[in-house]
């Protein structure tokens, strides 16, 4: 999981609660949200601020309404007020929707329940908070975060492990490639490459994952 910078809401969405006239006290039940018609736009532009990859997992996803979800972080249910709310909406993948609760993660895992650490608040530093093992698996040193990955969200489900797993031994047989010690300059350059954006605007999937490993690189480390 990594931080989302969010951006303007789409113009379809300013002009719905506009000419609605919709304040906090209106937002009762879900059908302020499902009335919303223009859900089109909304998915466009979630997943162009967040690069194409799902808001939780960071596997890649697609701009199809049957392949991704818009999500509540803080859960329609308990928060009424940010039905709405543009920063509380996120993009998620499906999350093996459809299979037995063991096997589904992300939203799907989520339901209604509330995920209360944003990734689009900037107070909740990912990239401080979230950490990765040697298998791959997904952890924090925050209790509430941890179990909020583990058990709301079921980011260790073995199909995410294994590519996050994927992703750190490419890392490893990057490394590998040249002799020696790698300078702080070019652990830089391999993080600059995964964190930028590719031509279509997309992310590399999963790519917090090698940003965290390389940040913690010898190297990189050093003063």
């Amino acid at each position: 999981m990594v931080n989302i910078n969010k951006k303007t809401p789409p113009q379809s969405l300013i002009d719905y609660k506009r000419q609605q006239k919709i304040h906090d006290k209106d937002l009762v039940g879900k059908d302020i949200f499902d009335d919303f018609k223009e859900k089109s736009d909304l998915r466009t532009s979630l997943i162009e601020e967040q690069g194409y990859i799902c808001a939780y997992c960071m596997q890649k996803i697609e701009n199809d309404p049957l392949k991704c979800k818009i999500e509540h972080c803080i859960s329609q249910d308990e928060s009424s007020k940010k039905k709405l709310d543009y920063d509380n909406l996120l993009l998620c993948c499906k999350g093996n929707e459809g299979h037995k609760p063991v096997d589904q993660h992300c939203d799907t895992k989520k339901g209604e329940k509330s995920f209360h650490f944003n990734p689009s608040e900037q107070k909740y530093d990912m990239e401080r908070l979230i950490q990765y093992n040697s298998q791959g698996k997904i952890l924090s040193t925050d209790a509430e975060l941890n179990d909020q990955l583990v058990q709301t969200l079921n980011l260790n489900f073995k199909m995410l492990k294994m590519h996050r797993l994927g992703v750190l031994q490419e890392i490893e047989r990057v490394l590998s490639k040249k002799k020696g010690t790698r300078t702080k300059s070019e652990i830089q350059k391999l993080i600059n490459r995964w964190e930028a954006l590719g031509s279509k605007g997309q992310h590399k999937p999963f790519y917090g994952v090698a940003v965290y490993k390389l940040k913690k690189h010898q190297s990189y480390c050093r003063a």
